[in-house]
């Protein structure tokens, strides 16, 4: 990331000059901002065009960390209003004396990494495929579980109802795989569990569910692998065969009962391989997405979910889509995809076009400059 920001500082030297700080590290380390020189500190409380830069563009959870990282500025005497954070979209940040600078830098990454990869661009040359008939309907992809109840209560109810037989739901519970599973009643505290889902599963089915697919280990689909033709990096690893293999994406985000309103690489991924998306996640992702340029599937099917800010309901909603394409006939399912492959291609030409250096650079270059002219006219 750092050359990322330090193409910016060439162009915007003046602005923000030249001293790139990750704030991971200083909230590890903050003796970190004693290397910040006096002349430094004088130039940013005082000079009205001259900021603090801290890069933290990766990440969207920071409502967290707020109050350390005004506290370690402090030490140093540097004014809260005389530094930015560049971070990845959050549609949900409190308003601060540190000014959040919130970007789609995800987006931009996706498509950049996509254009790095001359293997997946040949292999998506011959679009023929869009129009061949698919052997599953829904793709979601699950890996991590620790504190995601949603993607929790998706794979148990995914288990209650038999979606695994006509989608890809993968997961995997398999500690050999991951250090980082936990044992099933840490996994499922059933104390925690969101009131609003007993409806649609009691907390016995969800143990017994959960159990069952713990003593299974995994669904990945382990033959996608690095291997094959169509292995691609995007941010995480994954393979085309998946993707053309399925109809429609369902993306399980990041986060979904938290008070933070975040957009990561997830609902991007699917754009890339020519695929429509359901958004498990935080509302006005959609909206969002809309505002920057993108096509949703309102036309298609109910988008009303992404504007519920009630989880429970907007869970619900989510789950019935997943449940009324699971029941649809593939022969129905199949005319719904021709008729969103317009769709597909303007999203698709899209993001690839988004995808370069110079446009990622330019887009953090003018949200920067947006909120210093923001603070001068003030």
């Amino acid at each position: 990331m750092k050359n990322e920001i330090q193409e910016v500082c060439k162009k915007f030297g003046k602005l923000i000059g030249n001293d790139i700080r990750d704030s991971w590290d200083l909230l590890k380390d903050s003796n970190i901002i004693s290397t910040l020189t006096d002349d430094i500190v004088y130039r940013v409380n005082n000079e009205s065009n001259y900021y603090l830069l801290i890069d933290w563009i990766t990440d969207s959870d920071v409502k967290r960390f707020i109050s350390d990282l005004e506290a370690i500025i402090g030490i140093r005497g540097i004014k809260n209003d005389k530094v930015m954070v560049l971070i990845n979209r959050n549609l949900s940040l409190p308003q601060t004396k540190i000014k959040f600078v919130s970007t789609d830098y995800l987006m931009y990454k996706v498509g950049l990494h996509f254009n790095r990869q001359d293997k997946i661009k040949r292999f998506y040359k011959d679009l023929s495929f869009l129009t061949d008939k698919r052997e599953r309907k829904i793709l979601s992809l699950n890996r991590r579980l620790n504190n995601c109840w949603h993607r929790v209560l998706l794979l148990a109810l995914s288990s209650k109802h038999n979606l695994f037989e006509n989608n890809y739901i993968t997961y995997n519970l398999d500690p050999e795989f991951d250090s980082e599973v936990p044992p099933l009643d840490e996994l499922i505290n059933l104390t925690a569990q969101p009131k609003g889902s007993y409806n649609l599963i009691s907390q016995k089915e969800l143990y017994t569910e959960m159990d069952t697919l713990v003593k299974n280990k995994k669904n990945v689909y382990e033959s996608f692998s690095h291997e094959s033709p169509g292995y691609i990096f995007t941010i995480k690893d994954e393979t085309v065969d998946i993707y053309k293999s399925s109809y429609i994406s369902l993306v399980t985000e990041t986060f979904f009962y938290e008070d933070d309103y975040i957009i990561t690489e997830k609902v991007y991924k699917p754009i890339i391989h020519y695929h429509p998306f359901i958004v498990l996640g935080s509302p006005y992702t959609l909206k969002h997405m809309r505002s920057i340029g993108f096509k949703t599937f309102g036309d298609f099917w109910d988008e009303s979910y992404d504007e519920e800010e009630n989880n429970d309901t907007r869970f619900e909603k989510v789950f019935n889509l997943l449940m009324k394409f699971d029941k649809m006939p593939i022969e129905e399912l199949h005319k719904l995809y021709i008729d969103m492959i317009p769709t597909l291609k303007y999203n698709y030409d899209l993001i690839v076009g988004r995808g370069s250096m110079k446009q990622l650079t330019e887009n953090l270059g003018k949200s920067i400059s947006v909120e210093n002219e923001n603070r001068i006219t003030k």
